[in-house]
């Protein structure tokens, strides 16, 4: 009976590590049924604004559609990261691709990050590992004056509009708390930004910033927008101070994911 008992408890054992290996092998299944890859056509600025390549992400279904997505742009896709996290060789902000991709039936839109890592492990060869690098950074505090933004119920909704004006002048008007504002801005300055104001309200922030100050460095919509910040051009500062707000430059660790090795060419479809 003993022996018995041994042997059966063996038995569940073992079929409990089969089960976890099981999961842990369907996790790694998460992939697209089918997808097609290819390298997207190079065309000029003017053809860009007339519209003649489909620049973004779209999900139709079961069909997710990339258009002229930088290499970069598709590694922070597929690990939910910034761009600035991703370090490689120089060719990642430059290549683009475009990609045809159908989800597999039962599987959701929050496995398509995952999808889009096996994609690009099986296509280009990807291979990455995880480390924290020490970065400059903005810190965003409130200033000496205190905060002079409007504040809103809390609950309120957040949300990011901008829109071109007069003059060269961009108009954004965030609304969240400072952790969202700082969020908001951090793709349109030349470095991460993070949230040190210890405020928990809501707030409305309205700002105007001209827009030569806000330049795309990939050369299309699908990239971020980089602020082209020099020692003449701190006026983008100016608006947020305004506000009471301040940008501090500092330096953090921040999680990254670093390329160790990645192909130009897709394998073929």
């Amino acid at each position: 009976m003993r022996i018995a008992c041994v042997i059966r408890k063996s038995v569940v054992g073992i079929l409990v590590l089969a089960g976890a290996a099981g999961a842990q092998s369907e996790r790694a299944k998460a992939t697209f049924e089918v997808a097609a890859v290819k390298v997207a056509a190079q065309l000029t600025a003017a053809e860009r604004s007339a519209g003649k390549v489909r620049v973004g992400l779209s999900i139709d279904e079961a069909r997710v559609n990339i258009g002229a997505f930088s290499m970069a742009n598709l590694i922070g896709m597929a690990y939910a990261i910034k761009l600035y996290q991703v370090s490689g060789p120089d060719w990642i902000a430059a290549e683009k691709y475009d990609i045809q991709a159908k989800m597999r039936e039962g599987s959701s839109r929050d496995q398509i990050p995952e999808m889009l890592q096996a994609l690009l492990e099986e296509r280009f060869k990807l291979a990455v590992h995880r480390d924290r690098k020490e970065l400059p950074v903005y810190t965003l505090v409130v200033g000496k004056n205190g905060l002079k933004m409007r504040e809103l119920p809390l609950g309120t909704q957040e949300s990011f509009r901008f829109s071109p004006k007069a003059n060269g002048i961009m108009h954004f008007e965030i609304t969240g708390n400072c952790a969202a504002i700082a969020r908001f801005l951090a793709p349109y300055l030349d470095r991460p930004t993070f949230d040190e104001t210890g405020e928990a309200g809501i707030y409305q922030m309205v700002l105007d910033v001209e827009r030569s100050r806000i330049a795309p460095t990939s050369g299309d919509s699908s990239g971020p927008l980089v602020s082209q910040i020099d020692q003449k051009g701190a006026e983008f500062f100016q608006p947020i101070e305004q506000l009471g707000l301040k940008l501090e430059p500092r330096k953090r660790p921040v999680e990254m994911i670093i390329v160790d090795h990645v192909e130009k060419a897709p394998t073929e479809n």
